[in-house]
């Protein structure tokens, strides 16, 4: 029986009074990409208090959570697995400093950057995307 480790993650799909999505901006293998912005869920963390930490240290921004809109399991080439829960919500203040480089977007401004994960719309109203992807 083979050793199994699956992180768990939440992000966050949150739009500001505007309509505008907030993304943070990584980078992957020399490749820049805009995703949503979240993290791995810690041991006895809840999975809202997660968010709410990762978004605040990445952009400064509380945030009111809503629902679960996308899960993705993510199997990435080095073996490792990370399922991961996108959530819907609002942004509220600003109420810190960020760690990480972010934006906020228009549904036109969106079109024009690379986003993971790849074929998922924040602006869609109803989307299928495939549950197991392969990076």
């Amino acid at each position: 029986m083979s050793e199994h480790k699956l992180r768990i993650s939440v992000k966050g799909i949150f739009k500001n009074s505007d309509n505008k999505v907030l993304l943070v901006k990584l980078g992957r293998n020399g490749q820049d990409f805009w995703s949503a912005p979240g993290g791995g869920v810690e041991e006895d963390e809840a999975m809202g208090d997660t968010l709410s930490r990762e978004l605040r240290e990445e952009t400064g921004y509380s945030v009111e959570i809503g629902d679960i809109i996308f899960v993705q399991d993510i199997k990435f080439a080095s073996g490792a697995r990370q399922l991961e829960l996108f959530f819907n919500g609002k942004v509220l203040e600003k109420i810190s400093e960020a760690e990480e480089e972010f934006g906020f977007f228009s549904e036109e401004e969106f079109k024009k950057i690379k986003f993971m994960p790849k074929g998922f719309d924040p602006f869609a109203k109803h989307q299928t995307l495939p549950f197991v992807s392969e990076v």
